[in-house]
């Protein structure tokens, strides 16, 4: 859940008049008319000089290919505006490149990049975002001097500390230092702009407390760290997601907080601060070592998706039916014996509950009008209720009972067209 927030990074209204690849470049189109050009996944080994002839080309895409090189005339496309080399065979990112005064967006992920040789001033100003990941950078000071970014990926490289200069960035919104070996992250806290913030799999095990000073922050994903005091602070959080929480849930009741993921933690019971995030839409608690359902759970009545997969789950004290909002609940790999309860107001449409002790379902469970899909295989489900067919159902329910101890029911068998078990 949560690297989807680069979204922002590289979605892009496109506002040209021609788009053409390499093969179909219309022969009445003369070079000086094209805006957009692409050659993608064809191995090319080399940029061909031709391009240099497309004098108000504004978007050139040349990913994944076997390109080693950017060549001198490409830095000579002055009106370049976006430029995609992603998915080839680069190292070398050479200074020429500030000469390229237009570019908005830098495509560069996936290559073999080890050397960035950035001039110190005035570079590349109107550049806003830049995607450096899956590389071989030590480091990023050089890219500091590129003042106006708002969008730095840098996740999956070998980045070992976060540079002194990264206060040059001063308009950073979004950055990705995920993947990496950054021990320490105290350099962040000048960058008071930021708002979406990856760091996981880097070998921290604590975040500083000046954290609590970036207000601006949406989002946060990270992993094995423990939690400062000063999250308390961060009252425009709305997504926070964490690998391996070390120690306690120490967030406060943020009250823009919509999605909180856990993955990984030692809680045995829900932390009561749960309980306080009234605007919770999506709440994953995977292997947390949770042994049930408490009934504050009931007071987060604006859940749309619910993950509790992966616990130790035996008692549900919640009461469902007061979850009408709830579109999404997983429960799976558990050991809960029946299902919980629905409203038929419920907005219910998926529920999975794959690998748990259920023997039984509920005659009422089929009645609700908007679920479509309920997986239950690997249980030990040994009959079906009665009269399953409900009397009005918009959407086709499909039921998965794969592993249970039932006999196959086939297709002439079936209950009726609106309920279907699969197994």
């Amino acid at each position: 859940m949560n690297k989807q927030l680069f979204i922002l990074c590289i979605i892009l209204s496109l506002g040209v008049n021609y788009c053409f690849s390499q093969q179909y470049i219309p022969n009445h189109y003369s070079p000086d008319s094209v805006e957009e050009y692409s050659i993608i996944g064809e191995h090319l080994k080399a940029i061909p000089e031709e391009l240099s002839k497309f004098t108000r080309l504004k978007k050139l895409d040349l990913r994944n290919n076997e390109i080693e090189e950017i060549p001198e005339f490409i830095f000579n496309m002055l009106t370049l505006e976006e430029l995609s080399l992603s998915g080839n065979k680069i190292k070398v990112i050479p200074k020429n490149i500030a000469k390229l005064r237009n570019l908005k967006t830098l495509y560069l992920s996936d290559n073999k990049i080890d050397t960035l040789i950035i001039p110190q001033q005035h570079s590349l100003l109107n550049l806003h975002k830049l995607l450096l990941d899956n590389n071989n950078i030590n480091s990023f000071e050089q890219l500091c001097n590129i003042t106006n970014l708002d969008c730095l990926v840098l996740d999956k490289n070998n980045i070992q500390y976060i540079p002194n200069d990264i206060s040059k960035l001063k308009h950073l919104t979004a950055l990705n230092l995920s993947n990496n070996k950054i021990m320490n992250t105290e350099g962040l806290c000048q960058l008071t702009q930021l708002q979406y913030i990856f760091l996981e799999n880097n070998p921290l095990t604590e975040l500083p407390d000046c954290i609590g000073q970036l207000s601006s922050v949406k989002a946060i994903s990270i992993s094995d760290v423990s939690l400062p005091d000063s999250f308390f602070y961060l009252k425009n959080l709305s997504s926070l997601n964490i690998y391996n929480l070390k120690g306690e849930l120490k967030i406060g009741a943020i009250d823009s907080l919509s999605s909180l993921y856990i993955d990984g933690a030692d809680f045995r019971k829900m932390p009561n601060i749960i309980f306080e995030l009234k605007n919770l839409t999506s709440l994953y608690l995977l292997n947390a070592k949770l042994v049930s359902v408490p009934k504050p759970l009931e007071l987060l009545n604006k859940l749309w998706e619910l993950d509790l997969s992966n616990n130790a789950i035996t008692v549900i004290e919640a009461d469902f039916r007061k979850l009408v909002r709830l579109n999404h609940l997983s429960i799976s790999y558990n050991k809960i014996t029946s299902l919980p309860v629905f409203s038929p107001n419920s907005q219910i449409s998926v529920i999975g509950a794959r690998n748990n002790d259920i023997r039984q379902l509920n005659r009422a469970l089929f009645q609700i009008p908007t679920l479509k899909q309920v997986y239950l295989n690997n249980n030990k489900i040994t009959k079906l209720p009665s009269r399953v067919c409900p009397r009005k159902r918009k959407y086709k329910m499909i039921v998965y009972l794969y592993d249970n101890p039932l006999p196959k029911i086939e297709k002439n068998k079936q209950p009726c067209k609106k309920v279907y078990f699969a197994n």
